[in-house]
């Protein structure tokens, strides 16, 4: 294993393309990663939100105060993705920067603001809008008409160049994440989630949408770990091929044969337990592992799965 580290770092200053190369393996499952789930809330809280429509563009720190790459941004963030304002102004460690700190999923990042109060490359992010005040719902909902219930990228009901309007399908699930004023913003159940404001009226309750019950979750559970298995051994089939062509690669630099690291799916009848095979490597891959289960837990999202670490592997099992 210690021959393998080393490979890394001798060539780190060597392949243009990984400037980065001493983290690889989280930078690569990082730009393999969908949007994460919003921190949890309970619902009835009140949080303010930002919303950017390329955020990508701005400049990114984390919460040590290193700059995020772009590749990075794309992988944690998705057009239009709901971040929670946790300080509006704040100043980093060299009581100098001005930035916003903000919260995706379970973690925190800075945005970087110039002496104006603006954000950094503002002017190139797109639509930015900040949101106070907001009514968190965090629940799912189901379609049941055609051409009854929208998703825009602004909070209206007409169709314009800027909203992007466009209809969700009969059975279509989504989550509610909060609402503002008499909007609802909402977060499609895909692998890669497209955001965006909703009207769901009371009145449409129970003819256009409807929200499911636990009991209405867990209904199907089985052919949803089938679902969720499949979708589990793609993204992780997906995974073993990168590592292996990188380590291919150090390998040939290094003239040295060291195994590729390869992740494991199980599916038994009541849970997905994924592990590295090769145990040397599960200590030394532990951050990665901490954004593969963010990734997943996106594919159970509206069950009633969730994603765990069990000592070295990773199971996804009923909550």
């Amino acid at each position: 294993m210690n021959g393998a580290k080393r490979i890394l770092t001798v060539l780190a200053n060597q392949i243009q393309f990984f400037p980065m190369l001493a983290c690889l393996p989280i930078i690569i499952l990082l730009m393999m990663i969908c949007a994460l789930p919003m921190a949890a809330q309970s619902p009835g809280e009140r949080a303010d939100f930002l919303i950017i429509e390329i955020p990508t563009k701005l400049l990114m720190y984390n919460k040590y105060e290193q700059q995020i790459s772009f590749r990075e941004q794309r992988a944690l963030l998705q057009p239009f993705q709901p971040l929670r304002i946790e300080e509006n102004d704040v100043l980093l460690s060299d009581s100098f920067t001005k930035a916003m700190k903000v919260a995706s999923g379970r973690n925190s990042y800075f945005l970087l603001k110039t002496d104006d109060g603006d954000f950094e490359n503002a002017a190139e992010a797109g639509y930015i809008n900040t949101l106070q005040n907001c009514i968190i719902i965090n629940d799912t909902v189901e379609v049941f008409q055609d051409n009854a219930i929208f998703l825009s990228k602004r909070p209206t009901s007409r169709s314009t160049a800027e909203s992007q309007k466009s209809f969700l399908k009969k059975q279509t699930q989504f989550l509610r994440l909060f609402t503002h004023k008499n909007f609802t913003y909402i977060q499609t159940l895909e692998t890669r989630p497209a955001f965006g404001w909703s009207l769901l009226s009371n009145r449409s309750h129970g003819t256009s949408w409807q929200k499911l019950s636990e009991e209405s979750l867990q209904k199907d559970s089985g052919t949803d770990l089938t679902e969720i298995a499949a979708k589990t051994e793609r993204r992780l089939s997906e995974v073993n091929s990168i590592l292996g062509k990188l380590f291919g690669h150090f390998n040939q630099e290094s003239n040295q044969q060291h195994r590729a690291p390869e992740w494991e799916v199980t599916v038994s009848d009541q849970k997905i337990t994924c592990i590295l095979k090769n145990a040397d490597y599960r200590k030394e891959f532990g951050e990665s592992t901490r954004y593969i289960i963010n990734s997943l837990e996106n594919f159970v999202l509206g069950t009633s799965y969730g994603v765990f670490q069990q000592n070295d592997a990773i199971e996804i099992r009923k909550r």
